[in-house]
């Protein structure tokens, strides 16, 4: 089936946008970026209403593996080359930062989304894998963040017969049910008078220095500022992100319950490449693929193909013993918002004053989204923010 499992459950959406309506501020997108922007906003006193195409969470946002990883999808040596020390180190801190707010407005709405911190892996597959661990494990510990190096043996001691040669133990790594956590966040929102209209897909926007005309086929929506929140659709509503955040598809499947634990927290793998979960029921959840059919992945299309399913089932059944016999119980495919940089885009848009965004994770939203949105939220209300997210400005994106 092409469910995502975490879309697999009973769920009544909110009505469309009908007829015309106000606010203060409209977000476009209904994912973990514009809930959690809603809330923020909503809790300060602000009128925001948000507008979903489809159904809250139903886009990346229900259909990733639910981790909440540090940094970036690749490992800290490999973004010291790419960014630099100082900007690796800030990404660190702001993803953990993004951890730590998830778990309090978690507690604060008491939302049942199976958070946890049982800390993450990331497992070296070769030896260039194992020496970039190496560094990073160095890297890491210089600049004050908690990491254990795991040579062979330990990691064999972890995952009996799956040939790593190695990895990083994150203690503070977390996971969590994605589409409970956001609507549940959408919930306690509402609570706070947002409004959330699902079913709406935007057919038109006008701007103009003092105000924003949202259209949609039911209705309009009038409001002195925008929020684009809707990851790698965000080139589709606004023309400066054209190239700038491309739809990339990520695909994942799940198994039927194991019968005993096999992957005691979440695991990234082969540079990010592959990644896996089991659930405290014994479900495993695999993700990755893409290089089976990396020339197909560059779509909007969120259906799943055989050859990057075939990748992930045989890369999941060779690691693990022990999955070898699992039935698959669900397949399915999301598309996220990969960046020309790696990096998300957080601010006001480049020659509008009004005119905000917070997209383009690059895979990692759940690292990012909810403390983006919060950052965001702080620009359009305060006009700054106490979140160093420099290194995200959109204007890096202008043509020089």
């Amino acid at each position: 089936m092409a469910t995502s499992f975490w879309l697999d459950e009973p769920y009544t959406p909110r009505g469309p946008l009908e007829g015309r309506a106000s606010a203060d501020l409209v977000i476009l997108g209904g994912g973990v970026t514009g809930v959690a922007a809603a809330y923020h906003l909503a809790s300060r006193g602000c009128r925001v209403a948000l507008i979903e195409r489809q159904t809250v969470a139903g886009g990346a946002t229900g259909r990733n593996a639910g981790f909440l990883l540090a940094g970036v999808a690749t490992c800290y040596s490999v973004a010291v080359k790419s960014h630099g020390r100082e900007q690796a180190r800030t990404l660190w801190s702001v993803s953990r930062d993004n951890h730590r707010l998830i778990r309090e407005w978690v507690d604060r709405e008491a939302i049942d989304c199976l958070y946890a911190r049982r800390g993450s892996y990331t497992l070296a597959l070769s030896e260039q894998e194992y020496t970039e661990h190496v560094r990073s494990a160095k890297a890491l510990a210089e600049d004050g963040f908690r990491v254990e190096l795991l040579e062979a043996p330990a990691a064999a001691r972890l995952f009996p017969g799956s040939g790593v040669r190695g990895g990083l133990f994150n203690p503070d790594d977390g996971e969590i049910h994605p589409v409970r956590f956001v609507r549940g966040l959408a919930q306690a929102a509402e609570r706070r008078g947002a409004r959330i209209f699902e079913g709406s897909p935007v057919s038109g926007i006008e701007r103009s220095p003092g105000s924003v005309l949202v259209k949609t086929p039911t209705g309009t929506l009038e409001a002195s500022m925008l929020l684009l929140a809707a990851n790698a659709w965000t080139p589709l509503l606004h023309p400066f992100f054209a190239g700038a955040i491309v739809g990339m598809r990520g695909q994942m499947l799940a198994t039927e319950p194991c019968p005993r634990p096999v992957i005691p927290a979440p695991v990234y793998a082969d540079f990010g490449f592959e990644y896996f979960r089991q659930l405290p029921d014994g479900r495993i959840l695999a993700g990755g693929g893409r290089r089976a059919a990396l020339d197909q992945e560059l779509t909007y299309a969120e259906v799943p193909s055989g050859p990057v399913q075939a990748s992930i089932e045989s890369f999941l059944r060779s690691c693990f013993p022990g999955t070898e016999r699992l039935r698959i119980t669900h397949r399915w495919a999301g598309i996220m918002g990969f960046s020309c940089d790696e990096l998300p885009s957080v601010g006001p848009v480049p020659g509008s004053v009004n005119v905000y965004v917070a997209a383009g994770y690059h895979g990692h939203g759940l690292g990012y989204a909810v403390l983006a949105a919060k950052a965001a939220g702080q620009m359009m209300l305060d006009g700054r923010t106490d979140v160093p997210l420099e290194l995200f400005s959109p204007r890096r994106h202008q043509a020089e």
